[in-house]
């Protein structure tokens, strides 16, 4: 009885250890996702408007990543307890392929349909065009969201859990002092509203 309740104080604190930081990851991330919108309210409500449906095209493609990355973790777990770290290495390969792929493909027909993308979303013209200055700068991100994610994803399945925490603190962080200084003006930068949200957010998922 004693050598059970060991094995399983020992499992649970294992758990804990590798649960815990993936969930505060994935919590920093949403907070990623939602800042722009929360700080750009303070702009109007339009930008507010534009900006949360600009977001949405992107908010769908994280959702087919999440798709890859759980699928790609699963096997990637399997072999990791084997010790197989060539076929690990195949299945990065190919998930990457796969995101990278798709992620150009969305790229691509945002900034070349963006004005169609935004109508998808809202009918008002005013909000429409505020909404495509800022996919038209956000839009090449999402190749760089499709890299990180997805490889941060995948090395979490071989239990380094505290670099994407890391790496996520430090993009919330960046992003939210670019926020403060592109959208509002500070320390002599020009005021750029939601296109300052949108550069903001560029370099912080490139950081």
């Amino acid at each position: 009885m004693h050598q059970i309740m060991t094995r399983e104080k020992s499992f649970y604190k294992e758990l804990a250890r590798i649960a815990l930081p993936i969930a505060l990851q994935n919590l920093i991330t949403f907070g990623l996702n939602m800042l722009d919108t929360v700080m750009i309210g303070a702009v109007g409500e339009s930008e507010l408007a534009a900006v949360g449906q600009a977001n949405q095209p992107f908010f769908v493609f994280t959702l087919f990543l999440f798709g890859i990355a759980s699928g790609s973790c699963i096997l990637i777990s399997q072999y990791w307890g084997k010790g197989d770290k060539r076929t690990i290495g195949n299945v990065m390969g190919f998930s990457m392929t796969i995101a990278t792929s798709v992620a150009l493909l969305v790229t691509a027909a945002v900034m070349i349909f963006p004005k169609q993308i935004m109508k998808i979303f809202i009918n008002d013209e005013t909000v429409a065009n505020i909404g495509v200055e800022y996919l038209m700068i956000v839009a090449p991100s999402y190749v760089l969201t499709a890299i990180s994610s997805t490889y941060l994803s995948l090395i979490r399945a071989t239990e380094q859990v505290s670099v994407p925490l890391k790496i996520n603190i430090i993009s919330l962080g960046t992003n939210a002092l670019l926020n403060y200084l592109f959208i509002f003006g500070k320390f002599g930068i020009p005021a750029m509203g939601v296109r300052g949200a949108a550069l903001a957010t560029v370099i912080a998922r490139l950081l």
